[in-house]
């Protein structure tokens, strides 16, 4: 559920940024329906995401799910 929910966020973030811009303003409704019409066309979902930490070092997740009830994290 949390990642279905951190893909739609992110997806309605990228439908109303992206590069097909036609110079108008979109109602959030607008952005969600053509986020959500995206996130039906997935099949899978990957996240890799790689942090600092305060003494140099990294911290690396790698998320993996096939949006059917499968999922994969591994942190390193």
């Amino acid at each position: 559920m949390t990642t279905t929910a951190l893909c739609l966020l992110a997806s309605a973030a990228l439908a109303g940024c992206g590069g097909g811009g036609t110079g108008e303003d979109r109602s959030a409704g607008d952005i969600l329906d053509e986020a959500n019409s995206r996130m039906r066309m997935l099949n899978s979902v990957t996240v890799d995401i790689t942090n600092r930490t305060t003494s140099s070092g990294t911290v690396t997740s790698h998320l993996e799910t096939d949006l059917d009830g499968r999922c994969r994290s591994r942190t390193t």
